[in-house]
């Protein structure tokens, strides 16, 4: 919930440019918050990746890369959670 609310009442939505932080920083979160729900309770990280590696990937191969899901972890997940 905190990341929701920093995402509501601190991070202000531009009108033009940018790469749409929010919205990603949403998709990133639900991913994570799909995980810990599917995975019986497995925790931020590693929720992320069960999610990940069981759902995600799945559905679409061309994202079978551990080097790009520790990117969209680390720095556009947590980059975007604690600006």
């Amino acid at each position: 919930m905190g990341d929701l609310n920093t995402m509501v009442y601190e991070v202000s939505a531009r009108p033009s440019g940018g790469l749409g932080y929010p919205g990603i920083h949403t998709i990133l979160v639900g991913m994570e918050l799909l995980g810990k729900l599917f995975s019986g309770g497995l925790n931020d990280e590693h929720a992320f990746n069960y999610f990940w590696d069981n759902y995600f990937v799945q559905d679409n191969q061309k994202y079978n890369n551990q080097r790009l899901k520790k990117i969209l972890r680390n720095s556009i997940r947590n980059g975007t959670a604690h600006i």
